[in-house]
């Protein structure tokens, strides 16, 4: 095992372990990090790495915030010779009673969103720590959760297409566009006229029969296990969690991914769960369809 975890697209990753028992972790080929015996996990610090000719703005999203907007005041980057190197402030983890989870839900996230430009093509990747069995293990996690490309559209200003319907559209992201540091990193780059269908801006969901619904969103950075929101056939929202899901199986890592337009089947949908309103979320959960995610 070592010390760092190189991806494809240039970023390396180290992460420390916080407080009395501070260390940088030994992270193995799928993520799990190997926390000293004695010691009890209550906050991570990521260390990225990253070659500064990939051209890279680092933002954390507000995701305690309806709208999402990008800050970087939880990040800290400086430039030592040909690398960018970026810093995080304490991933906190929460403990309720038996359930453990890395904080998501707040101003500052239990992940990093990295966005990679190269020419007119746009890449969203996110990098964090989660923790899916309830802290028996914790995972650095990173992977593309969009890519296509950016035009100008006269009406709309800056859109972008994904280039494959299971990113979903680019305005769910397009507070990024607000961020000064992603406007420099725009600064000088020509971007073609938008000229195509709004479909392709947005893929719509497909049409899908009672007792079944269509994913929406789903991040695996969300909630204890993963979470997001599956359509139902009426057009109403529920909330999909990675642990009601029965039939899910990995080809890796044993986290559950799940892209727009995938049909799930749900034998049970519960209302009036958790500490707050919201949509209600589905029960004895089984994935129907699946789409391998984008290599890294």
């Amino acid at each position: 095992m070592a010390q760092q975890k190189i991806f494809g697209n240039g970023v390396i990753a180290s992460v420390l372990l916080l407080g009395k028992h501070q260390t940088t972790l030994e992270i193995d080929e799928k993520g799990i990090l190997t926390i000293p015996e004695r010691a009890k996990a209550n906050a991570f610090a990521l260390l990225l790495l990253v070659p500064k000719k990939v051209k890279v703005v680092f933002a954390h999203r507000n995701i305690k915030k309806d709208q999402g907007e990008y800050a970087g005041t939880f990040l800290s980057q400086i430039k030592i010779e040909d690398y960018y190197i970026v810093t995080t402030n304490p991933i906190q983890v929460v403990r309720f009673g038996e359930n453990v989870w890395t904080n998501w839900h707040q101003q500052n996230p239990n992940r990093v969103d990295c966005w990679i430009l190269k020419g007119t093509l746009l890449e969203l990747f996110q990098i964090g720590i989660i923790t899916h069995d309830n802290g028996q293990t914790f995972r650095l996690l990173g992977e593309y959760r969009w890519q296509g490309e950016i035009f100008y559209d006269k009406k709309l200003g800056i859109v972008g297409r994904p280039n494959n319907p299971k990113w979903g559209s680019f305005k769910v992201r397009r507070q990024i566009l607000d961020y000064p540091e992603f406007k420099k990193l725009l600064n000088g780059t020509l971007l073609r006229p938008w000229q195509g269908k709004p479909e392709k801006l947005d893929p719509p969901l497909d049409d899908i029969r009672p007792g079944f619904g269509r994913v929406s969103w789903y991040n695996p950075f969300a909630g204890q296990t993963g979470q997001g929101i599956v359509t139902l056939h009426n057009g109403s929202s529920v909330w999909i969690h990675g642990a009601n899901i029965l039939n899910y199986q990995s080809d890796f890592d044993g986290i559950v991914r799940l892209w727009r337009n995938q049909v799930v089947q749900y034998g049970e949908i519960q209302r009036n769960w958790g500490t707050k309103e919201g949509p209600p979320k589905l029960l004895n959960v089984k994935v129907l369809k699946r789409t391998k995610p984008a290599p890294v």
